[in-house]
C-alpha cells in the first residue's frame, strides 16, 4: 500500500508540475489543470482524511483489517476524486480572474513606452545581486507618463534594478521616477526598471508591515553592537540577509559545499523551533507545545519574508501537525508534494526559480534515498554519525545534477562539513538570540561575555569551513552523474526487493 501510495503521490506532483509549466506558456487556460491537479493531489494525499492511525497501525483481525481497508478505498474513490477536480477546476477559474499574467500593456494602462514613472509596494526585501546590484521587486498600483499628463491605474510585478540603493523592507510604497520595458524571456511575468533615476519611500501597504519594519531595524541594531563579521553572520543566518557576509567567507562556504547553510530553510527554522520546545518544555502535553511551535513559525516567515524554502517548511509543519493532533497517518512524501503544489498554485514561476528546485530536491532525496543508505552504513557506523552522514549524502546526490547543470561543479565535501558546521552554527545561533534577549535588559557583563562566546564560535567556524575549503570539486557532465543516481537507486530497489523476498 505504501508503495503504490508513493508512486500516486509522485504521478500526481509531475502533474502539478506540468501544469505549472504548461501554465508558464499558455497562461489562465492551464490554470484550470493546476488547480484541478493540486485538489486532486490534497485528495490522494492521505493526511487529513485518512483513517486514524490507532485504528490502522495494528488491526487485531482479519475482519478489523478489512475494514480498514474498505474504508481507506472508499475514502480514495472515484467520487472524491471527480469532487476534488471539480472544486480544483472552480477554484481556478476564480483565481485566474485576479492573475494579470503578461498583460503589459494593458496592465500599466498606457503604452509602456510613454511609462515614465509608477508607483507601487515592495512585495519582498530587497537585496544585493551577484554583480552588486540593488534589487527591489514591485506590485504595481500606478503609472504616469512623461509630463504626467497621463496617469492610469496598473497591475503587475516590476523588477528594479541600481547600481547601488538603500535597504527597503516588505510591505514599503515607493514611487520611482524611470521608464519600464518587457524583457527578452517570452515567458516572463514581470517588467524591468533599469534607468530609475529617483526611488521616494511613501509609507507602508499597512500597519502591520510598518510594524515588522521597525522590529526588523531594532533587532539589526541590536546584532551590529557585536563585531561586524559576527554580527554579519549573525544575521545571515537568522534573517537570511547575506549582503554584508564578507565576500572571501561566502566564497569559502561555496567552495566547501556548505552555501545551502547561508540560506534560510527547514534547518534554520528546526533549529529555532527546537529552541522553542526546550523553552516551553515546562508545558503538560504536546498539543499546546504544537500549537506554540505554529504561531512561531507563522512569525518567523513573516518576520523573514515569504521565501520558497521557508514556505515549503511551514506548510509541512503545519499539515503533519494538524494530521498529528487528529491522530491521522500521514506520509512525508505526501505532505512534500501538497507543499509543493500550493506553492505552485499561488506562484506557478516559481517553478522555474532554483531555489524552489533546490529545496524540494534535497528534501525528496532525504526521503526517498537517505533510509537506503542509513540501512547500509549502520552496522558500520553509530547511529549517532551515520543519520547526519546519510541525509546530507542523500540531498547532495539529489540536488548534483541541478547543481551540476547550472554551475558544473559540485563539492562533495559538503557531506562531512555538513556535520562539524550545523552543530557549529546551531550554538551560534543559540547564543545569538540569548545575547538579543541579554540586550533588552542592560547588563554590560553577560552581553559581553555572550559577545566573546560568539566571537569563538565563529572563529571555530570560519577555520572549519576554510579547512574544508581546500577540498576539490567534481566537475562531470550532469547527464553521466544522473545515471550514476539513477543505477544507486536500482541497486537499492533490487537490495529492498531482495531482503522482502527473504523474510518472506
Amino acid at each position: 500500500m505504501m508503495i503504490r501510495f508513493r508512486v500516486s503521490t509522485v504521478f500526481l506532483f509531475a502533474s502539478a508540475l506540468a501544469g505549472s509549466l504548461l501554465l508558464i506558456q499558455v497562461k489562465q487556460q492551464a490554470y484550470l489543470l493546476l488547480g484541478g491537479f493540486t485538489l486532486f493531489l490534497v485528495s490522494a494525499g492521505n493526511v487529513l482524511f485518512c483513517m486514524p492511525s490507532s485504528s490502522c497501525a495494528a488491526p487485531s483481525s482479519c475482519a478489523a483489517s478489512s475494514s480498514c481497508a474498505a474504508s481507506s478505498a472508499g475514502i480514495k474513490g472515484p467520487g472524491l476524486k471527480i469532487l476534488a477536480l471539480c472544486l480544483g477546476i472552480v477554484f481556478g477559474i476564480l483565481r485566474s480572474a485576479s492573475l494579470p499574467w503578461n498583460q503589459t500593456i494593458v496592465a500599466t494602462g498606457i503604452p509602456i513606452e510613454e511609462v515614465a514613472g509608477f508607483r507601487g509596494y515592495l512585495v519582498e526585501d530587497s537585496f544585493i545581486s551577484k554583480k552588486g546590484n540593488t534589487v527591489y521587486t514591485l506590485r504595481l498600483a500606478s503609472v504616469w507618463s512623461k509630463m504626467e499628463d497621463r496617469t492610469a491605474e496598473a497591475q503587475g510585478r516590476v523588477v528594479i534594478v541600481l547600481d547601488q540603493g538603500s535597504k527597503m523592507y516588505w510591505g514599503r510604497i515607493i514611487r520611482v521616477h524611470g521608464g519600464l520595458f518587457k524583457p527578452d524571456s517570452p515567458s516572463a511575468d514581470y517588467l524591468l526598471c533599469l534607468n530609475a533615476q529617483k526611488i521616494k519611500p511613501c509609507g507602508f501597504f499597512n500597519s502591520i508591515f510598518r510594524l515588522r519594519f521597525r522590529l526588523r531595524v531594532l533587532l539589526n541594531k541590536q546584532f551590529r553592537n557585536l563585531n561586524t563579521p559576527v554580527s554579519a553572520m549573525l544575521i545571515a543566518l537568522v534573517f537570511g540577509d547575506r549582503e554584508e557576509v564578507p565576500d572571501h567567507v561566502y566564497e569559502q562556504f561555496r567552495t566547501s559545499g556548505v552555501l545551502h547553510i547561508l540560506a534560510l530553510s527547514g534547518l534554520h527554522v528546526g533549529i529555532l523551533l527546537f529552541l522553542v520546545y526546550l523553552i516551553f518544555s515546562f508545558i503538560p502535553g504536546k498539543a499546546p507545545r504544537l500549537l506554540i511551535g505554529f504561531l512561531f513559525a507563522l512569525l518567523y516567515l513573516f518576520l523573514v519574508g515569504p521565501r520558497v524554502s521557508l514556505l515549503r517548511t511551514v506548510i509541512m509543519l503545519i499539515i503533519g501537525g494538524i494530521a498529528f493532533l487528529l491522530d491521522r497517518d500521514y506520509e512525508p512524501l505526501n505532505i512534500l508534494a501538497i507543499a509543493a503544489s500550493i506553492i505552485l498554485l499561488f506562484d506557478p514561476n516559481s517553478v522555474l526559480s532554483l531555489s524552489f528546485q533546490l529545496s524540494f530536491l534535497a528534501l525528496l532525496g532525504i526521503l526517498m534515498i537517505g533510509p537506503g543508505i542509513l540501512r547500509f552504513i549502520t552496522p558500520y557506523i553509530p547511529p549517532l554519525f551515520g543519520l547526519p552522514i546519510a541525509y546530507s549524502l542523500a540531498a547532495q546526490l539529489a540536488t548534483a545534477p541541478l547543481l551540476l547543470a547550472r554551475f558544473g561543479i559540485v563539492f562533495p565535501i559538503g557531506v562531512i562539513a555538513s556535520i562539524i558546521v550545523i552543530p557549529l552554527i546551531t550554538v551560534f545561533i543559540w547564543t545569538g538570540l540569548l545575547y538579543l534577549f541579554i540586550s533588552c535588559f542592560s547588563i554590560p557583563f553577560v552581553s559581553q561575555l555572550l559577545s566573546r562566546f560568539l566571537s569563538l564560535i565563529y572563529d571555530i567556524l570560519l577555520k572549519s569551513i576554510t579547512l574544508c575549503s581546500k577540498a576539490h570539486g567534481i566537475r562531470i557532465s550532469w547527464i553521466e552523474y544522473l545515471c550514476f543516481l539513477i543505477f544507486l537507486i536500482l541497486i537499492q530497489v533490487i537490495f529492498s526487493f531482495s531482503k522482502r523476498r527473504l523474510l518472506s
